[in-house]
This record gives C-alpha cells, sequence and structure tokens, in this order.
C-alpha cells in the first residue's frame, strides 16, 4: 500500500485504491537514490514517490494514488529521455522497468509482445557467446530497433523511433499493431487499427501523454542474422570527401538496406578525428562493394567493419552515451546532405572542444 512521510502524502492510502503488489521507494528507502538514477544525469529530479508497477492494476492504482493527492507524475521506461519525461519533481514516478520488460515472440505469426519497460537490448538479446542470436535474431527476425542498445522501448516507439532498419521498414512505431494503455480514468485499454482507435492514433508520436503503455505488440520481418556494420576512422581532412562521396549518393538515390552517419568526435588524446558508422543489411562482401567509395579514401585511420549479428549493431554506439553523462541533444533537419555545414559543424566543435579541455567526447552527427 502507499505511504509517505510527506504532509502531501498520507500514511493510509485514499478509501478507493486498490491493494498495490509492486514496490514502493520513497526518500526514506534504501533504493531511493539509485531509483532516481537515469541515463543523463541532468534529468534526474528528487520525487516523492516511485511505484515499481507489476501490472495493468498496479499501475491503476497508481493512478488513482496521485490523483487523490494532487501529484504530477511521469512514466519511466528506460529513463532515457534527456529532456527528463521519466523524472518528475515532487511527484510520483510510475516505473516500468522492474517486472514489465518481459519479451514474448510468436515465430509464425511475426509477432513479438513487449513489456513496456524492456530495454531494446532486452528486445535483441545481450551480444555474448552464450547467446550471440539475442532474442528476436534466434527466430530469424526483426524490427526498427533505435541505434543504442540500452534505450527503453516505449519512450523510443511513442515518440516514432528511428534505427538502423529505418529505410527498409520504416519508424518503430510502423511497426506497432496493438498496444495495452491505462489512461487518466485508470481504465485498461486495448488500442489498435480496430478498437480505441483514438488512442492508437494519439500514442502514434503522442509519448506518454494519453495513458501509460503495459505492453508493445509488434509485427517482426523476416532477417539474415549477418549484416555489414562498424566504424571507419578518418583523419580530419576526410570531412570534405566523406560529405562529397555522400551528397554523390543522396543525388543518385539511397539504397533502403544502408545507413551511413557521420560523426566528428575526439579520439583518443583527445585528438580531433571524422569517423564513419556504417550499416547494409547484408552479407560483408555486399556492403564493402555499395560502400565501396568509402573503403577507397585515402585518409583512412582504422577500418572496424566486419560482418556481425544484428542486435551487436545496436550496440555499436553504447559505450559513446554511458548512464550517468550530462547530455544535451539538439536536432535539425535538411533536406539533403551539406558539405558546407558538415565543416562548419566540424569547426565549432573543435573549438568548442579547446575552449573545454575537460571534454573527453563531443560529437555530433549527420544521418
Amino acid at each position: 500500500m502507499f505511504s509517505h512521510p510527506s504532509s502531501r502524502c498520507p500514511t493510509s492510502p485514499p478509501s478507493n485504491e486498490r491493494a498495490f503488489h509492486g514496490d514502493i521507494v520513497t526518500p526514506t528507502h534504501p533504493d531511493y537514490v539509485s531509483s532516481l538514477k537515469r541515463w543523463s544525469a541532468n534529468s534526474q529530479r528528487r520525487t516523492l514517490v516511485i511505484a515499481f508497477v507489476r501490472d495493468e492494476d498496479d499501475v491503476r492504482t497508481a493512478l488513482l494514488y496521485a490523483q487523490a493527492q494532487g501529484l504530477r507524475i511521469a512514466i519511466r521506461g528506460g529513463g532515457h529521455n534527456p529532456a527528463g519525461a521519466s523524472s518528475i519533481e515532487n511527484g510520483l514516478v510510475i516505473d516500468l522497468s522492474r517486472p514489465l520488460n518481459d519479451i514474448k515472440i510468436a515465430p509464425e505469426a511475426k509477432r513479438g509482445y513487449v513489456g513496456g519497460g524492456a530495454l531494446w537490448s532486452d528486445v535483441n538479446g545481450a551480444v555474448t557467446e552464450s547467446d550471440v542470436n539475442g532474442a528476436v535474431i534466434k527466430h530469424g527476425l526483426v524490427m526498427t530497433s533505435g541505434t543504442v542498445s540500452h534505450t527503453g522501448v516505449g519512450g523510443l516507439t511513442l515518440g516514432g523511433g528511428f534505427g538502423y532498419l529505418t529505410g527498409q521498414y520504416g519508424l518503430v512505431i510502423d511497426h506497432l499493431i496493438q498496444a495495452t494503455v491505462v489512461i487518466a480514468s485508470s481504465e485498461k485499454l486495448i488500442a489498435s487499427v480496430s478498437q480505441n482507435t483514438h488512442i492508437f492514433w494519439a500514442i502514434h508520436g503522442g509519448r506518454s501523454n494519453f495513458g501509460v503503455v503495459t505492453e508493445f505488440v509488434f509485427q517482426l520481418h523476416a532477417q539474415s542474422t549477418m549484416v555489414l556494420a562498424g566504424v571507419l576512422v578518418l583523419a580530419p581532412p576526410a570531412m570534405e570527401d566523406v560529405m562529397q562521396i555522400r551528397e554523390a549518393k543522396f543525388d543518385e538515390g539511397m539504397s533502403e538496406k544502408e545507413t551511413a552517419r557521420v560523426v566528428v568526435a575526439l579520439g583518443p588524446g583527445g585528438q580531433p578525428c571524422v569517423m564513419l558508422l556504417l550499416f547494409y543489411n547484408g552479407t560483408e562482401e555486399e556492403g564493402r562493394e555499395h560502400f565501396k567509395p568509402f573503403f577507397e579514401l585515402k585518409q583512412i585511420v582504422a577500418d572496424m567493419c566486419r560482418a556481425m549479428p544484428y542486435n551487436e549493431v545496436n550496440t555499436l554506439q553504447d559505450e559513446w552515451v554511458p548512464h550517468g553523462g550530462n547530455y544535451y541533444l539538439k536536432s535539425a533537419s535538411l533536406p539533403c546532405p551539406s558539405a558546407r555545414i558538415a565543416i562548419q559543424i566540424r569547426a565549432a566543435v573543435y573549438e568548442a572542444a579547446k575552449a573545454n579541455p575537460d571534454i573527453h567526447s563531443n560529437y555530433i552527427s549527420e544521418h
């Protein structure tokens, strides 16, 4: 049952509150500080109550309690939102991350049933010697799944969500067949194209503003296990040649099977470099032929591209953006790749790094 020492939160729950079967964490609990932690340290807020829910009934109980006590709420899945959407000051956090992170696969129907608190590493599977093929790919199936494996499924999905397979299959939200949603009235709804269609429409980009999604049902696609992916590290003068190739490829028409991210970065010892994060949904031979103009550049410092399982591709950026850092993300849309703008970005990043020598990593990518 809910209880809290604050004057805003009585020590006994409201009379209409159902039994709560999950875990309640408040400022006096030994897990309180760790429960506040998020991917972005600057997005953490000191909340009054954290409700680790076990099921839809727990979500309903938490919503009713928050309404009765006049508490604002936040919903945490993976806790990856840099704007702090999964945290709330002096409010109540409905945390889906503990028991609501299970994954069930129906291979014949090509469907995946994913708990609202799951991470993409749960969907794709951990990259280990004992489980190299992952949770979905071991069935010969895949879906668009972001670019960092410790991102939450819920936040990425409800915000649209792009990944390495977006060109081929679309956004993550395009795969959503059905969702179990608990709305503000505490009613549990099944939303799809045939029932509760207004909620199904609203959560397509509406994030968590229309309810708490406890389960997602996704359409999966057939996929070969191995693809070409990895990083090309180049000397800074390569930016001009890289972007000229990008512009030419854009004019000719990009392949739906490819992704090429241009990254301005500080390498070992704080030395500037340009990195190309390449992905091709095919064999290594096919990928190297497709990206031949990049691989023929003379300024290559290191070639770390190779054949790898798709679930490993989803982890390539994990070490670049670990939990606990201070992150600020801002995007801008361009009608096409631009060498001029990329060179300006490169100069700005390097100048910022010189002015702030304590910066260990600073990069910006262009898709």
